[in-house]
């Protein structure tokens, strides 16, 4: 199926995006604070691409970043770690 609206001699896109995660790690480091005192920080980062639920288009939607609490309710990426095998 097409997602090429036509109107007046002109055409444009017209997708109906779904993001999609295609890797996720969580990172484990050290931060300094203002007065020089080091400490521990955890970050989940994701990549992401968009896919059309229509004619199946894929476009890249880059890297994303958050902190494990916000990662663990991240309905994209609970999708991903559900799907993907351990280990894989």
């Amino acid at each position: 199926m097409s997602c090429t609206q036509h109107f007046l001699n002109l055409e444009w896109p017209r997708h109906n995006w779904k993001r999609e995660v295609t890797h996720t790690e969580s990172l484990s480091f050290n931060e300094t604070d203002m007065w020089g005192r080091r400490y521990g920080v955890d970050h989940v980062l994701c990549h992401a691409r968009l896919v059309c639920q229509d004619c199946g288009a894929v476009k890249d939607d880059g890297d994303c970043g958050c902190e494990p609490e916000e990662g663990a309710k991240c309905r994209a990426r609970l999708e991903h770690l559900q799907n993907t095998a351990p280990g894989a």
